[in-house]
């Protein structure tokens, strides 16, 4: 069997193709920064950027939870400090009489 000039030249062609989708991938990870274009490039990594993304937004979620609580401590502290000096002196003023 025979292989023609054509065929070839479109094995050629289809592997400079090729090459060149994945040079224009190398391009667009190297541009990103990003090793995963689309989930497809790799499932199971994929899915494990995506779990640790739900991790990362749930630590800030709680985060800004404790931020808010000590917050709100804070406030609740400096109530009951002024609260206990005014007990003190009500109680100053009601021996000296």
């Amino acid at each position: 069997m025979r292989i023609s000039t054509s065929s070839a030249q479109q094995t050629a062609v289809n592997s400079i193709l090729d090459q060149q989708s994945k040079l224009q991938k190398t391009q667009m990870q190297l541009s990103t920064g990003k090793k995963l274009l689309t989930p497809s490039d790799d499932p199971a990594a994929a899915a494990r950027s995506l779990d640790l993304n739900q991790g990362i937004k749930q630590t800030e979620q709680y985060q800004s939870n404790i931020n808010a609580a000590r917050q709100r401590l804070s406030l609740e502290e400096g109530v009951l400090q002024n609260a206990t000096e005014v007990l003190h002196k009500i109680k100053e003023l009601g021996v000296q009489d």
